[in-house]
């Protein structure tokens, strides 16, 4: 809706200072430092002045670009191919890390796979859903996996609720997880105490993302 009237760009820039900013109050606070993983709308992304508005951001909030994930989904990035890598290199250039969202449903071609200057990839979770029970869909994630390895990426499996299909990525080499199985949504007052948690058990999921719209 927000893109519909023209708002997305500013609702993501509020998203994105508002997540810095109290990212860093944690750090600032004693709290582990955390990677911080930020949605890019489809207007934010192809604002002219994106980068800058990172980079104003980042000096405003002081917080650490390398601990910045920016995620574009895969079907805003072939839309035009040859834009999104220009963009994605202007990001890079900021410091911080970028991930290409919801990877095997925006149809990209390895060649534009291969020019995106990403960190990671997003297995989208309608691939991971039945992966303990579906051979095609367990065979598309091993494939990527493998795929974004070769390719010096790492790989983050969304959607991960069940034990056995945490077995299956460990087994397969996926590095990261989101999902209920880590945890669900959390308030500010209950994040903290559970990343701690976590963090000292060596239990922890490296991804903490800010979902835009959520509650």
């Amino acid at each position: 809706m927000t893109e519909d009237v023209g708002m997305g760009t500013v609702l993501g820039e509020w998203v994105l200072r508002t997540a810095c900013t109290q990212a860093k109050g944690w750090s600032a606070a004693g709290h582990p430092s955390i990677q911080l993983s930020v949605n890019l709308s489809d207007s934010q992304f192809h604002d002219s002045t994106l980068t800058k508005k990172v980079a104003h951001v980042l000096a405003d909030t002081k917080f650490p670009p390398e601990l910045l994930d920016l995620e574009l989904t895969e079907t805003i990035a072939v839309r035009n191919p040859e834009r999104s890598v220009a963009a994605l290199q202007d990001l890079r250039a900021v410091g911080v890390q970028l991930s290409l969202d919801d990877f095997g449903t925006g149809f990209s071609s390895l060649r534009h796979l291969q020019q995106y200057p990403i960190n990671a990839l997003k297995i989208d979770q309608s691939f991971i859903r039945n992966i303990a029970a579906n051979q095609r869909d367990a065979a598309i994630t091993r494939t990527v996996i493998a795929m974004a390895h070769n390719l010096g990426l790492r790989v983050l499996a969304e959607g991960v609720e069940t034990q056995d299909q945490l077995d299956f990525l460990r087994e397969h080499g996926c590095e990261e997880v989101q999902g209920f199985i880590v945890s669900q949504p959390l308030p500010p007052d209950q994040f903290v105490p559970f990343v701690s948690k976590h963090i000292a058990t060596g239990a922890g999921s490296r991804f903490i993302s800010f979902r835009r719209f959520a509650t």
